[in-house]
């Protein structure tokens, strides 16, 4: 384990503004005040003190993902989408990133782009499931984005190829590689086939 995993391992606690200018605020995240991997918990981290890539087929998925969103934002001057290692303050002691997210114009009319984390939650966030994730860790970014004012989650899982909307008033809906994501009233008119998405990834798995 390298030394910065290790100090992390013994569980570092501090305020989203330590976080922000800490070696840290590069590849972890801060939950309820302990700096923690990407897409961990605190007693996940705590208990196996290990950090697991996220591998090959969540690389392509998200990638995918980011670049039909991003041209899509650009070309409609929607606003911005943010790639995984940005950090957003959820609450004054946690500070999360999603694997991709998207900020509406409005938003960042008000708030500008900072430097450090951005001081409050994305309109849409986007978490992609890898095999180090639990359910318990993926619900309660759920509820702790939803909390800090995201209109729209997509979980997507590549293995299974399905994405999973969610929404502030708890409605869920699944849709499969033959279905339409839609942008819902948070990405106007975005409409993209999920066969764009896991298309053609099943030839190449193991």
């Amino acid at each position: 384990m390298s030394a910065v995993l290790e100090q992390v391992s013994q569980g570092i606690r501090m305020t989203a503004d330590e976080f922000a200018d800490s070696i840290y605020a590069r590849g972890f995240e801060l939950v309820e005040g302990i700096v923690v991997p990407r897409n961990t918990s605190p007693r996940t981290f705590l208990k196996e003190a290990n950090q697991r890539s996220t591998g090959t087929l969540h690389g392509i998925v998200t990638s995918r993902l980011t670049a039909y969103l991003t041209i899509y934002v650009i070309e409609n001057d929607l606003g911005e989408t943010c790639a995984a290692e940005t950090g957003f303050r959820l609450t004054p002691n946690t500070v999360r990133g999603a694997d991709l997210a998207f900020i509406r114009k409005e938003k960042l009319e008000i708030f500008g782009i900072p430097i450090n984390f951005f001081p409050t939650a994305p309109d849409l966030a986007v978490e992609v499931i890898s095999p180090s994730n639990t359910y318990d860790e993926i619900q309660d970014k759920i509820e702790k984005y939803f909390a800090s004012g995201t209109k729209l989650i997509w979980i997507v899982d590549p293995k299974r190829r399905k994405i999973f909307v969610h929404r502030p008033d708890d409605t869920v809906s699944l849709l499969n590689e033959s279905d339409m994501l839609d942008g819902e009233d948070v990405i106007i008119k975005f409409r993209l086939p999920l066969e764009k998405i896991f298309g053609k990834l099943s030839q190449f798995e193991e």
